[in-house]
């Protein structure tokens, strides 16, 4: 047998394995996701007339729910009988121009947790930051352009209006010498 022939045998032979090898690992395009359930299920078209649905795996601690036309990596983990998604990626929303070793948490709405090679750490949320903690420590100052009040849920005041308060204040009795309470009080 001479080497082309052998060639061609073992291209042959070795088609199967190589199509297996190739169907491995794929690339889709989201067309569906359900986050419902424990494990979250996404339907992606691996060829045009081809969707499968599947578990998506994410890393513990992260949750996303990524819009259709984002792009998943499939994996065959028993070949084609169980795929699976293991990333999904999205380049329309991507962060881009970060420095190396920054890392972000972002969405498509421009919100974002972003940690800065500087050390500085800035978020970005539309509506409303919350942050619910029995208690919230600040080492450090604390500046801020807006206003800034207490008890927000009850009868707060704003720290304005307790300026207001301690800058107008009075008491009864007041000629040098020890005093009463004031008689505008700061509030609770």
């Amino acid at each position: 047998m001479d080497s082309k022939a052998m060639i061609r045998m073992l291209n042959n032979l070795l088609k199967p394995l190589y199509r297996r090898i190739r169907l491995l690992v794929r690339r889709g395009v989201l067309v569906g996701s359900n986050s419902a359930p424990k494990m979250q299920t996404v339907q992606v078209q691996i060829t045009p007339d081809l969707i499968l649905e599947m578990e998506h795996f994410e890393p513990y601690g992260f949750s996303a729910n990524p819009h259709d036309g984002a792009e998943p990596i499939v994996l065959n983990v028993e070949g084609k009988s169980h795929p699976v998604s293991l990333l999904v990626a999205d380049r329309r929303y991507r962060l881009s121009g970060m420095e190396k070793g920054e890392v972000a948490l972002s969405d498509d709405l421009g919100q974002k947790v972003h940690l800065k090679r500087d050390g500085h750490i800035e978020v970005i949320a539309n509506t409303q930051l919350t942050i619910n903690a029995p208690l919230v420590l600040i080492n450090g100052e604390l500046k801020t352009t807006g206003k800034i009040t207490d008890l927000v849920d009850s009868t707060g005041q704003s720290m304005d209006g307790m300026r207001a308060t301690y800058n107008d204040h009075n008491h009864s009795g007041d000629s040098g010498g020890s005093t009463s309470n004031p008689n505008q009080p700061m509030g609770s």
